[in-house]
């Protein structure tokens, strides 16, 4: 009997480094997800509660990374607490990657590997080599949690089976699928998410060229009927998670003959 993982990350406490500050202002976001974490202060301050995790992530600076190495402290005292840490970094530099893969348990990054969708999305001069950089960097303290966003671009496919490719050939051994999400308030609040039928199509390469590596879906991903639309689609490709499935998932793996484990934090962790 196959097995999959459904996530629902109550334990896990999304914080934000830089409150609801991002320098990038992107166009898929448009700060609107950092209003919706805490700032860390805020958890320093009120303890640890029900959480046995955190996600660590902020606002990007000018160079496309988050100053996440400036809280070094902070993290300590969440581990003191018991907390495991996944840090969301961007194109951090080597010196503040080593302090923060040294700090935390798990690093995930995001790897787009299209000029245009890095213009489009995030409006800066960013090079596809800089993510790959960013992992090779990674790489010499932990394997990386790489997310990869199926639409990015406006809700079309665009150099997603490229990354695939490339990853491919690095030997990734965690890749988490995001899907665009059009969101109010956001210059791709207009756009529709991507096709599901696109979707398949990109998981389905990703698990032929990646047949041992952990695939999951993320946490970002239209709800609702897309969602068991997905929850199909990872038991029919055997992805090894999904956060947030559809009410109907239990119900689908059991006509895939498909356990499904309960799992409580974030996905990577």
């Amino acid at each position: 009997m196959e097995t999959i993982t459904a996530v629902y990350p109550s334990r896990t406490k999304s914080i934000s480094v830089t409150g609801e500050y991002c320098e990038l202002n992107c166009s898929h976001c448009g700060r609107k997800y950092l209003k919706h974490m805490e700032n860390i202060s805020d958890t320093l301050a009120k303890g640890k509660r029900q959480y046995t995790s955190a996600l660590i992530s902020g606002g990007l600076n000018d160079r496309g990374y988050v100053s996440i190495e400036k809280h070094i402290r902070s993290i300590e005292i969440l581990k003191t607490w018991g907390w495991k840490i996944n840090a969301h970094t961007g194109l951090m530099p080597a010196s503040a990657m080593e302090k923060t893969a040294s700090a935390a348990d798990r690093i995930s990054l995001d790897f787009i590997y299209d000029r245009e969708t890095i213009e489009k999305v995030y409006r800066v001069d960013f090079s596809p080599s800089q993510y790959l950089k960013t992992i090779e960097e990674v790489r010499k303290f932990k394997e990386p949690d790489i997310h990869l966003k199926i639409g990015l671009f406006g809700g079309e496919i665009k150099g997603e089976f490229k990354a695939i490719d490339v990853l491919s050939k690095i030997n990734a051994k965690n890749l988490i699928f995001l899907v665009l999400t059009p969101t109010k308030g956001t210059a791709f609040e207009k756009c529709s998410p991507p096709k599901i039928t696109d979707v398949e199509k990109t998981i389905a390469l990703a698990r032929e060229k990646l047949p041992s590596s952990k695939l999951s879906i993320g946490c970002m991903h239209p709800r609702g009927k897309y969602a068991d639309e997905l929850g199909l689609i990872c038991l029919k490709h055997k992805l090894n998670q999904i956060v947030m499935p559809g009410r109907n998932f239990e119900k689908m793996a059991l006509q895939y003959n498909t356990n499904v484990i309960i799992k409580r934090e974030c996905c990577v962790l």
